[in-house]
């Protein structure tokens, strides 16, 4: 049975973007609306940017990891464009803040360890001594060294 959209549908597709606010529509779900909104089949967009049918309704359900330049032709067939928007989630200069505290505190951790190991622990305040010198270190000599370790 063939679905039938109003005109004013680009009200619908303005209103479902705009109902997410600053929340990003996952791709599937953008392909689809513009799609929708231009009375497109699936098949019909499936051959026009030269994809199996079966692949854009996976993509569309975000059952699909789209790649860039799939994306790229889905949208060139809906005669759209990507644009890359990148957001951090904070500033960077607080990232690298936080990341050589953390690794600070595992090497320290690791030197306590082993001191432990020979019964030399320090006591907590010469601990907190380690870890403020070892940040310090790291934050004078800023390298990628505080990467070397980071698996995400």
């Amino acid at each position: 049975m063939k679905k039938s959209f109003p005109l004013h549908s680009h009200r619908a597709l303005k209103n479902a973007i705009a109902s997410r606010g600053q929340a990003s529509i996952p791709p599937g779900e953008l392909i689809r609306l513009i799609r929708e909104r231009l009375h497109m089949t699936q098949r019909q967009l499936a051959q026009r940017c030269r994809i199996p049918q079966s692949h854009l309704t996976l993509i569309e359900q975000g059952k699909g990891d789209v790649q860039y330049g799939t994306l790229t032709r889905i949208l060139e067939a809906l005669f759209c464009r990507p644009i890359l928007q990148i957001e951090t989630q904070k500033d960077f200069d607080s990232i690298i803040v936080d990341r050589i505290h953390q690794v600070a505190e595992r090497r320290v951790k690791r030197t306590l360890g082993t001191m432990a190991l020979e019964s030399q622990e320090p006591d907590q305040e010469t601990s907190k001594e380690m870890l403020r010198r070892e940040e310090r270190r790291l934050l004078h000599e800023l390298s990628s060294e505080i990467w070397d370790d980071e698996t995400i």
